[in-house]
């Protein structure tokens, strides 16, 4: 396994001796502006930093983007810290394990992350292009409950086990003029078909911490600026060929969404979360918890316009869980909530 101290001398042989290059804790600053050919990958086995990264070497490692990609593979028990606008991966990304992950992607001076609650040999390239014209005829149909969908940028995602994907933007990424001011359109979409399709999914009340490879939520609250989405239940990434984002038709949305909080958030085993919800009627609704394997724990009905109740008893093990609360006009919500051990 190649050591920091030894890569300068190792690097030319391991060049030669294989196409498949492995990376045990190096910084960027070591692999600044490398490029990976088509059909090669570079192989990370623990904790990857884009820290170290600065002046010529701003810590960018590109893959190549066309149909014999190269990849930087996440194996089991790797990671990663430090991306930034300035140091991420521009190309393509696989992990190799099924814990929850946050893809380090980026391009052209912008690092915009994609999240997965877990599922082995998921790959991620983001792109900063208009998704309207991924298909020759540069043209593109949408299903009714969409209006339009972003101009920006899109993500190549791939890969055949069922998972929750979530998506992240910045100022960049134009949402307040997406979505005409109310961020309540806001919603991931995926081509397939030939056409630009609904996923259900919903803007995450915290947004995603996106300073390590480890998903969970932050404690910023999503505005047009800054956020991230995720979808209300797993996808198999591969059905769709490109997956960015979109505006409902607001002449198709249904009533005014439940509303909750998770106070606190992201926790730990050691503490109880406490649900604060919010419905737009005094009719009530229902509240579910689903396990990181998409089990259900617990469905409690709830009545009147708000409330709260303790999750304490299902919680007992790290992972990522998700909480959903459904009207009974059956609108709904649902939020990532991240587990960890301390």
């Amino acid at each position: 396994m190649l050591r920091m101290k030894n890569i300068l001398s190792g690097l030319a042989t391991l060049l030669l001796a294989t196409i498949s290059f492995q990376l045990d804790a190096q910084s960027s600053k070591i692999y600044g502006e490398i490029f990976v050919p088509d059909n090669s990958s570079i192989s990370i086995f623990s904790e990857h930093s884009f820290h170290d990264g600065s002046g010529l070497y701003p810590g960018q490692i590109s893959t190549e983007r066309d149909n014999k990609k190269g990849y930087i593979n996440f194996s089991y028990g790797s990671s990663w810290v430090g991306a930034s606008d300035m140091q991420y991966i521009d190309g393509y990304v696989k992990v190799y394990h099924n814990e929850a992950f946050i893809f380090p992607t980026g391009a052209n001076s912008k690092f915009r992350p994609v999240a997965i609650s877990g599922a082995s040999k998921t790959s991620a390239a983001y792109y900063d292009n208009d998704p309207s014209f991924i298909n020759e005829s540069g043209t593109s149909k949408i299903e009714p409950l969409l209006s339009q969908i972003s101009e920006q940028e899109y993500w190549d995602i791939d890969g055949n086990i069922r998972t929750q994907v979530t998506l992240t933007w910045d100022a960049r990424s134009n949402i307040e003029s997406l979505t005409e001011s109310d961020l309540n359109r806001l919603t991931m979409i995926g081509w397939r078909g030939n056409q630009w399709e609904l996923i259900p999914s919903s803007i995450d009340r915290f947004t995603l911490d996106v300073s390590t490879s480890r998903a969970r939520m932050g404690s910023e609250v999503a505005d047009f600026a800054a956020g991230s989405i995720t979808t209300n239940e797993n996808i198999r990434p591969s059905d769709y060929d490109f997956i960015t984002l979109g505006a409902l038709n607001p002449n198709t949305m249904a009533r005014v969404q439940p509303q909750f909080d998770v106070y606190p958030n992201p926790i730990s085993l050691t503490v109880s979360p406490t649900l604060n919800y919010q419905f737009s009627t005094n009719e009530g609704g229902i509240i579910r918890l689903y396990s990181p394997t998409n089990t259900l724990l617990m469905e409690q009905a709830v009545v009147g316009d708000r409330g709260v109740i303790s999750l304490t008893n299902p919680i007992n093990k790290a992972g990522v869980y998700v909480i959903g609360i459904v009207d009974q006009n059956g609108s709904s919500k649902y939020q990532k909530l991240v587990v960890v051990e301390e």
